[in-house]
């Protein structure tokens, strides 16, 4: 039924609102059909056309990435180390996952939004709301609770058959609404002007005359029987439309005006599409349909949904491979430092030990009694037996730091004055330590080694990679964009 949906969205030429104008701006190469001679790259039997690369590169340089705009060959080596790493993601079966397939059904349907929705109807909501800007309004309304109409339309026309015999408004505000921020003023919201208010409340009390009273009007917050007051011409001069459309836009979505938007559009698609017996194929079907349809049809959406695609399970594999655990293998962790210690000098000298807080004097004199007692016992295990021994009565922390960044240190080690913490660790001690000119071990030299080993964890996956997956480049193709 999808096949048959898509083949009918395809033949109507229903490239939906938006499209043809998208298509319109792109360039005349993105646009192009692809052939075998579009391949610029093939990495595990994939090929990245030419499109797919120029989109790549000018996005990476309107980004800033340093690259000259004749070094199209580095920009291609890194496409390709990004796309075995793809392949190695997919040949591990991430993108089999549940989580990954929901995330990447669900961008693209988000993604699809902008070309599915109803833009004129959306433009004819924005140009209301901006007419409301050039006047402000004073309303009183009387708030009814969110049951259903019928239940309340008893009620309400109750009320406004009182009010049209002369009963006072104030009054039965006071009685029957709900809103206890204007009840007691007689229903008196004061000046109104856009934004301020859900998007039905605000359109309907516009478009009263002064004195008028509305039937009921439902908002998220209850129904409403509106009266308006009088109106006053904006004081200040008011920008022009284009130049508050995003503002206007941002409040139309807060008002779920744009769900409203994509809701027409794709039910006009469901129209579009009946069965000879006029039944309409289900709204799933339609959407995938439409979705690509907009693939095979809009380079600028299906870049998108590539680039979501790559960069998640890019993001994926690396956290298992490089991210997640680096220091996982420590005797490699440890020969990498060795072999570039130089690389992790330090400007000043650091204090590296353990330092035992605790909130009495008589738990700080217990715990070195301990420690005096375990002298060849190593530091680590120390710190893992005076928390079994004194538990939550202390905390132990490993420190590597220079003078002045612990005020606890500096009076241990450098000579600083005895500190006294306002909280409840006010007593500590410190044992195991010294006085470091350079790291000694991996752990000392902290993130820059982290950011250094990582990297060449990459370096050395991206090698095995370009062997697994050996790339076919075709460097003649690239003169057509140099």
């Amino acid at each position: 039924m999808i096949k048959n949906a898509k083949a009918a969205v395809l033949t109507a030429g229903i490239l939906l609102v938006n499209v043809i104008a998208s298509l319109s701006v792109l360039s005349a190469k993105t646009r192009s059909v692809n052939t075998d001679n579009d391949v610029v790259l093939t990495v595990a039997g994939k090929q990245v056309t030419l499109a797919e690369f120029e989109y790549s590169y000018r996005k990476n340089r309107s980004h800033g990435e340093a690259i000259a705009t004749d070094d199209f060959e580095r920009h291609l080596a890194g496409l390709a180390d990004y796309k075995r790493k793809v392949a190695e993601a997919e040949a591990e079966g991430l993108d089999t996952m549940p989580r990954f397939r929901n995330e990447f059904y669900e961008y693209k349907k988000e993604m699809a939004w902008r070309y599915l929705r109803d833009d004129a109807f959306i433009d004819s909501i924005a140009r209301v709301a901006y007419s409301h800007l050039l006047e402000s309004i004073d309303v009183c309304h009387i708030m009814l609770p969110l049951l259903p109409f019928d239940e309340q339309r008893q009620r309400a026309d109750s009320i406004r058959c009182a009010l049209a015999g002369g009963a006072d408004f104030a009054a039965l505000a006071t009685i029957y609404s709900i809103d206890a921020s204007s009840k007691d003023v007689g229903g008196s919201l004061g000046r109104v002007s856009a934004g301020m208010y859900p998007l039905a409340f605000e359109n309907a009390a516009y478009d009263m005359a002064e004195g008028e009273i509305s039937g009921p009007v439902r908002s998220p917050f209850g129904w409403h029987i509106i009266k308006l007051e009088g109106r006053r011409r904006a004081e200040t001069a008011i920008p022009t439309f284009d130049e508050l459309r995003n503002d206007i836009d941002a409040m139309l979505e807060r008002n779920g005006v744009f769900q409203e938007a994509y809701v027409r559009g794709l039910s006009r698609l469901k129209a579009r599409y009946a069965s000879p017996g006029g039944k309409v194929i289900d709204e799933s079907e339609v959407l995938s349909a439409a979705m690509d349809s907009l693939t095979e049809n809009v380079p600028e959406y299906a870049g998108l949904i590539n680039e979501f695609y790559d960069g998640t399970l890019l993001y994926e594999i690396s956290q298992r491979k490089v991210w997640r655990d680096p220091f996982a293998d420590r005797e490699a962790v440890e020969s990498y430092f060795a072999a570039h210690s130089n690389d992790f000098k330090w400007a000043e000298p650091r204090f590296k030990g353990y330092v035992v807080f605790a909130s009495d004097s008589l738990t700080i004199a217990g715990v070195e009694s301990y420690l005096a007692s375990v002298s060849d016992v190593a530091d680590e295990l120390k710190a893992d037996s005076l928390k079994a021994l004194f538990g939550r009565g202390i905390k132990v922390e490993r420190v590597i730091c220079r003078k002045g960044e612990s005020p606890v240190v500096d009076a241990v080690a450098f000579g600083g004055d005895p500190y006294r913490s306002p909280d409840k660790w006010s007593h500590y001690t410190a044992y195991g330590w010294r006085i470091l000119n350079a790291p000694e071990e991996a752990a000392d030299a902290g993130s820059e080694f982290v950011k250094a080993y990582s990297r060449h964890l990459e370096d050395e996956w991206s090698a095995r990679l370009a062997k697994k997956y050996p790339a076919k480049i075709n460097k003649k193709i690239l003169k057509r964009i140099k």
